[in-house]
């Protein structure tokens, strides 16, 4: 039994695996550098028929070591849990709308079935950001005989490079007529490549097509929608890039004298003589509601100062 792990361009996800007998949760744990990843999590599947299975994810080198209830350890640094405990309930996942759905049904039936319904990220802890949902990977053996199940490989849909694998034991087995269940946390959105990789119980391996997961996020679709209604910009603002939207206002190009005056920011744009060499700062209302980085703004309040020698210097307000 060897964990494996591929690591993908500025990305790394580290994968706890631990073996589990028939009717024993398999909990799978990963931690992308981004904040984001693909992760596993899944129960045995009762219809394996006494066969005990295993299954190990890959773990980065060095770290703690955990044991399994057979004795084995697999090395693994002490990670804390992204999205919460493990055991936290999620949503059940959407029923299987592919084609494929038909299965062995069809004729002449294939030598086995991959279905991967679509999934919705749900569970999210800063408004859209950080989300995960749960992927179910069923694998359904058409006959004639047994199939021996080697390993579950997930790739992340572009731009997130990186893939999960799941390895089985040797001995894991998926009988005639019988489906093989495995499910998985995904952090997100997008196509997910699916290959299942099996053989000929004790025989030469079968050459099954990835499967495409489909993995939406209805949060994130709400809050572009928001965004679209309030006529903002969405992408990544600030120093921190941070994810949002930044909403357009209905007053732009209105003078102003005050912050206040604004839905948005007020631009300075010039000094207006109130007496003998004495001005205010006058400007226009800006088109967006924020304006991120250093520039010439007049504050809230400034309505109220008094007026300043001439020729004045503009204010200078930076926001991030």
């Amino acid at each position: 039994m060897q964990p494996r792990m591929n690591h993908g361009t500025g990305m790394v996800e580290t994968l706890l695996g631990l073996a589990a007998r028939r009717g024993a949760r398999l909990a799978l744990v990963a931690l992308a550098a981004s904040g984001c990843g693909l992760y596993g999590h899944g129960t045995s599947e009762p219809t394996l028929g006494g066969r005990d299975e295993e299954a190990v994810v890959a773990a980065a080198a060095g770290g703690t070591t955990a044991s399994d209830d057979r004795g084995s350890t697999v090395d693994a640094p002490p990670l804390p849990l992204p999205f919460g405990d493990s055991d936290a309930p999620l949503p059940p996942p959407l029923p299987v709308e592919s084609p494929e759905a038909a299965g062995c049904a069809e004729s002449p039936p294939p030598r086995a079935v991959v279905r991967v319904p679509p999934a919705r990220l749900t569970e999210c802890q800063d408004g859209f950001a950080a989300c995960s949902g749960r992927l179910t990977i069923q694998v359904e053996n058409c006959g004639p005989g047994s199939l021996a199940i080697e390993s579950i490989v997930v790739t992340n849909p572009p731009p997130h490079e990186g893939t999960m694998e799941l390895t089985f034991a040797p001995d894991t087995t998926i009988g005639v007529g019988e489906t093989l269940e495995r499910q998985g946390f995904v952090a997100w959105e997008g196509l997910h490549d699916v290959q299942v990789h099996v053989r000929e119980r004790g025989g030469a391996p079968i050459d099954l097509a990835p499967v495409s997961a489909r993995v939406t996020n209805p949060v994130l679709a709400e809050a572009r929608a928001e965004c679209e209604a309030c006529r903002g910009v969405w992408g990544r603002h600030g120093l921190a890039q941070s994810e949002g939207c930044i909403c357009g206002t209905g007053d732009e190009g209105k003078e102003c004298r005050d912050g206040a005056d604004c839905e948005g920011p007020c631009v300075f744009e010039r000094f207006e003589e109130v007496a003998p060499g004495m001005g205010v700062p006058v400007g226009r209302c800006a088109g967006s509601r924020v304006l991120f980085g250093c520039n010439p703004l007049i504050r809230d309040g400034a309505g109220a100062d008094p007026p300043q020698p001439l020729p004045g210097r503009a204010p200078t307000i930076c926001v991030d």
